[in-house]
């Protein structure tokens, strides 16, 4: 009986094991999709496998038996779910990564006048980032506002959130969401690019999508911007446990 195993764990992508007698770069073949939508795992877009999956590390284990083109899926040694195998079809073993956020990858812009800790702190895991609207921009040259911002190296985004009078806006036309000033709420951004949707969740409910930008040069950042009028005179905004996953 020839059975293929895949061990993973999630969200963080641990201790995976794939059978040693396969070229995965080349051979192995998966006929199942474990997709997550508003923290339910669902087998492709359709059936629910398991529920309440955000932010916690799960066992999955995903058996195919090839003989009987049957496909079962256990999460924490329990059997959720069993489907069939989708014959004659050309798959591969994929899956999500989470790429770590480092300080190397990160760099970090503030008034070209200042020190970098009187704009920016980095305490018990969260990052402050402020600044004041009579502030000089980030380089002598540049006729930017100001800004104390940190800039994730070799990534982009096709999309801005910016708060304004405590909303947060998509640039600053549509709303996003309303009454987002000093609180903390859990941000999750998905972009996918083949489809060319972005989608905005708050605290776990989705809150806007709307069609990306299109190819070109963006930057992911993250921090303070004053706007270009009706500033206030200081603006700040901090951040904690960003993760970056990418497909």
């Amino acid at each position: 009986m020839d059975i293929l195993v895949i061990i993973a764990m999630i969200i963080h992508l641990n201790n995976l094991e794939l059978s040693p007698d396969l070229d995965y770069s080349t051979e192995a073949r998966v006929c199942v999709q474990l997709r997550f939508k508003y923290g339910d795992h669902k087998y492709h877009s359709v059936d629910v496998v398991a529920s309440d999956l955000y932010d916690k590390r799960v066992t999955v284990n995903v058996l195919y038996n090839l003989d009987a083109g049957k496909l079962s899926v256990l999460f924490v040694h329990v059997e959720k779910f069993l489907a069939n195998g989708r014959a004659n079809y050309h798959f591969h073993v994929k899956f999500t990564v989470h790429q770590p956020l480092r300080d190397q990858n990160i760099e970090l812009q503030k008034p070209y006048d200042k020190p970098l800790y009187d704009r920016y702190s980095y305490d018990d895991g969260v990052r402050s980032l402020w600044v004041f609207s009579n502030d000089k921009p980030f380089k002598p040259d540049s006729g930017t506002r100001p800004r104390t911002e940190a800039r994730i190296k070799r990534c982009g985004k096709t999309l801005q959130l910016r708060i304004y009078d405590g909303d947060m806006k998509y640039y600053k036309f549509d709303v996003v969401a309303t009454d987002m000033c000093d609180k903390w709420f859990r941000l999750n951004v998905i972009h996918n690019a083949d489809e060319g949707k972005v989608t905005v969740f708050i605290d776990g409910v989705q809150k806007f999508v709307v069609n990306d930008r299109g190819p070109g040069d963006h930057y992911f950042k993250f921090g303070a911007y004053a706007p270009l009028a009706n500033s206030s005179n200081h603006m700040e905004s901090r951040w904690k446990e960003i993760k970056i996953y990418k497909k």
